[in-house]
């Protein structure tokens, strides 16, 4: 009788302390605030770091596997690492300084363990890496390891969340089905900087829609009178399409009315000595392949109405970043990555302070701080900056 009742203790005393540790960690909120820090340093620093992802089946996932899952991380995550809700079924952790192999290392021992002390299925493991995308585990993993990229929804989680955290469409997660197994590679750059994606706020798409219908309408007398305009005095297309990038580098189709002869991508690469933006960025003030319309249309800003149909189709909002040419994203520092993080705008901070007048290094920082802090109130500011900005013709060229 003795030692069952010392047994029940024990079992109960290694309960309280396994749901202690459960409800110890970190929020999802929180934990991708820590992996935006981590980021931020390692881009600073020059270091690498890695997120471990743990995740069971559906019919394995409970209180007590998970809790016994933290419980285990707990024990043996180091001081500096971060244990926190990925979303709302999965557990992330952020381990500073560690390669992918290391992480593989460490999520092989945790399995174990979770296994060996929980007596619960082994989760599946997935790594992501910052900013190595060809640093390897263990390669050659045989196919009869690939589980399904995303298990259905067994708990409650927010749109948000779901939106901010769930696998990338096209990408499919590997597991540790064994202690044997061989693991899968790195996640590349591009993956972990999909997690790290702020989507649009709702308030924000509001805002977009009733804006650029609103705008459509108003404009559409002038839109029409411009379209003729560039009809009658140089032959090509009114309307200009290029392929820009949004979030992550995706690219989408960008429109503008054509303020530029129909040759002048073949002539850009005769002019590049005479760019006057630093970076990747080409400006130049008299630019010659500028049509006489379409400088006034530059001048005055007229030639970005036609993105306001982008706005109304979601690749873009009223106000965020300029997105960049997809030329253009290759050539950026690790840190300037940071202002695809959200959705690209018609107008922003860079915008209304001088544009072509601003450095290009200044430029990116303008944006990664309008990324940071984008509010209603901001947004406000911004619009109605943009209204001075376009009647000063400061900084247009």
């Amino acid at each position: 009788m003795q030692a069952i009742l010392m047994r029940g203790l024990t079992n109960w005393y290694a309960r309280v302390q396994q749901m202690r540790a459960l409800r110890g960690i970190h929020s999802a909120r929180e934990l991708h605030s820590i992996i935006e820090r981590e980021r931020a340093r390692v881009d600073r620093n020059s270091h690498e770091f890695a997120l471990i992802v743990f995740e069971f089946a559906p019919e394995a996932t409970d209180d007590r596997s998970l809790s016994r899952l933290a419980f285990v991380l707990a024990r043996r995550v180091r001081s500096t690492d971060e244990v926190g809700w990925f979303d709302g079924h999965r557990i992330g952790v952020v381990l500073p300084y560690t390669s992918a192999a290391g992480a593989w290392n460490l999520a092989d021992e945790i399995c174990g363990k979770a296994v060996e002390i929980g007596k619960v299925a082994r989760p599946k493991c997935t790594v992501y890496t910052y900013p190595n995308a060809d640093v390897n585990g263990r390669n050659g993993m045989s196919s009869h390891n690939r589980m399904p990229e995303v298990w259905p929804e067994t708990r409650s989680i927010t749109a948000r969340n779901r939106r901010r955290f769930e696998t990338p469409p096209g990408y499919v997660a590997f597991a540790a089905a064994s202690d044997s197994v061989d693991h899968a590679p790195a996640r590349p750059v591009s993956e972990l900087q999909r997690l790290l994606v702020h989507p649009l706020p709702g308030w924000k798409r509001v805002v977009d829609v009733v804006g650029a219908a609103i705008a459509l309408v108003a404009f559409s007398p002038l839109m029409l009178v411009v379209a003729l305009l560039i009809k009658l005095t140089s032959p090509g297309a009114v309307i200009f399409k290029q392929k820009r990038a949004k979030e992550c580098g995706e690219p989408f189709t960008f429109y503008k009315f054509r303020t530029m002869y129909a040759d002048a991508e073949k002539r850009k690469q005769e002019l590049l000595s005479q760019n006057e933006q630093t970076g990747p960025v080409f400006k130049m003030r008299n630019d010659p392949r500028v049509t006489p319309i379409g400088r006034l249309l530059r001048e005055t800003s007229i030639d970005e109405l036609p993105q306001l149909w982008n706005v109304l189709k979601g690749d873009m909002t009223l106000v965020g970043p300029r997105p960049p040419t997809l030329d253009e994203v290759p050539q950026y520092e690790h840190w300037q990555r940071r202002r695809l993080s959200i959705t690209p705008g018609i107008t922003c901070i860079w915008q209304v302070s001088g544009r072509n007048e601003i450095g290009f290094e200044d430029w990116m920082r303008l944006d990664i701080r309008y990324a940071e802090a984008r509010s209603p109130l901001l947004d406000l500011a911004i619009l109605s900056r943009t209204v001075v900005a376009v009647l000063s013709r400061r900084g247009a060229c």
